[in-house]
């Protein structure tokens, strides 16, 4: 588990990877709004490389990929793509793949370079799931 403010407003959620046979299937994240806690399970895939700023990267196949924020509220969660590419196929059945930005369109290498920015942040931190841990984190 890790525990990181995920959605910028000043308090931590708590993040657990769920695993089936030990390897990691889903993620969920807790979320306190008042005095409820609401969980938002993400697939496997759909929040990987956690970085401690609480942005991720998600993937949804080999040219459909980015990094992302997380808004958590009562009704659910909803991911803002920060930088991301994009693929479809053109009238002669070829691919495209598109880059944005913060919305803009930009090129590969500029989109690349955002990439690898991102990557370069620091990771979040991840607990084992033992009592000493949960009293560490969660005190």
């Amino acid at each position: 588990f890790s525990v990181l403010d995920m959605n910028g407003d000043g308090t931590p959620e708590v993040v657990l990877e769920l695993t089936v046979n030990g390897d990691p299937q889903f993620f969920e994240v807790l979320h306190t709004i008042g005095d409820q806690v609401y969980g938002y399970l993400i697939p496997f895939r759909g929040l990987e490389s956690l970085k401690a700023d609480g942005k991720f990267m998600y993937s949804g196949g080999y040219a459909d990929y980015g990094w992302a924020e997380m808004t958590l509220t009562a009704d659910g969660q909803t991911m803002s793509r920060l930088g991301f590419c994009e693929s479809y196929l053109d009238s002669d059945m070829s691919t495209v793949i598109e880059y944005y930005i913060d919305g803009a369109m930009v090129g590969k290498d500029e989109f690349e370079a955002y990439m690898e920015e991102q990557t370069a942040k620091a990771d979040a931190v991840w607990n084992d799931c033992t009592t000493e841990n949960y009293d560490a984190m969660l005190s």
